[in-house]
């Protein structure tokens, strides 16, 4: 990535490889991925497979830190997308 892409985003990407969670709304479905990189705003998920059909909304599932962020899903290539938090998230109990 070039320096004038990492400028337009609003704070740092820190890479990671943390195991996520992708709830669907509804109950409609649950898919693994992998968390790849977060920032304070949002995250970039590496998708299980290209089957996954994703909505505009969903859950996203910190997994190891038990912690779920609604997040709005920003874009989507093949078998990654990027992902913006919103709202606020909540611990698993």
């Amino acid at each position: 990535m070039n320096s004038e892409r990492e400028n337009e985003r609003r704070s740092v990407r820190r890479r990671t490889l943390k195991t996520g969670r992708i709830v669907l709304p509804g109950s409609w479905g649950r898919y693994d991925c992998i968390i790849k990189d977060v920032s304070d705003t949002g995250a970039r998920l590496r998708l299980a497979g290209e089957g996954v059909i994703l909505p505009s909304h969903f859950e996203l599932v910190f997994v190891t830190e038990a912690v779920v962020y609604p997040v709005q899903l920003r874009w989507r290539r093949e078998l990654e997308a990027g992902v913006e938090f919103f709202g606020t998230p909540r611990k698993l109990t």
